[in-house]
């Protein structure tokens, strides 16, 4: 299929070129020819459309092309789902061992001056300030 010597006229036709004084002799539209446009060169996700492609051939290509960004996409949404319910159950762990130690810090009392624990990094602290205890100590008791 040769396009040479040919315009779009953007209605999927293809018309001749016609010479100047053609032209200027009649204002009738050119003859067109009932070969159709050929597809878009670009399709997202791929490049621009490689000469000699059929139209089956880059349907198809970008058909393939939208499934495999929606698997992408979905994996993505899959990996990000298990990572939040990872963080979830680390939470839950997390706030176990903190009811845990609280318990053992409330069935122990109060600091000796009758303050009670405020958790601070790494441990214990009284609320009067002057007593400390360390997660690791809490963990013993």
């Amino acid at each position: 299929m040769s396009f040479a010597g040919c315009l779009w006229n953007g209605r999927g036709e293809k018309r001749k070129l016609s010479s100047p004084a053609q032209e200027d002799d009649t204002n009738k539209p050119d003859e067109t020819v009932d070969e159709p446009e050929p597809k878009s060169l670009t399709v997202p996700g791929l490049g621009v459309r490689d000469a000699g492609v059929s139209d089956e051939t880059w349907e198809q290509l970008g058909q393939d092309a939208a499934k495999e960004q929606q698997r992408d996409r979905e994996y993505r949404n899959m990996l990000r789902a298990q990572r939040s319910t990872r963080d979830a159950d680390r939470d839950r762990i997390i706030r176990r061992e903190e009811k845990a130690k609280k318990a053992k810090l409330l069935a122990m009392g109060a600091c000796p001056v009758g303050y009670h624990w405020i958790k601070q990094s790494g441990g214990y602290r009284c609320a009067g300030g002057s007593h400390w205890m360390s997660d690791e100590k809490v963990g013993k008791l």
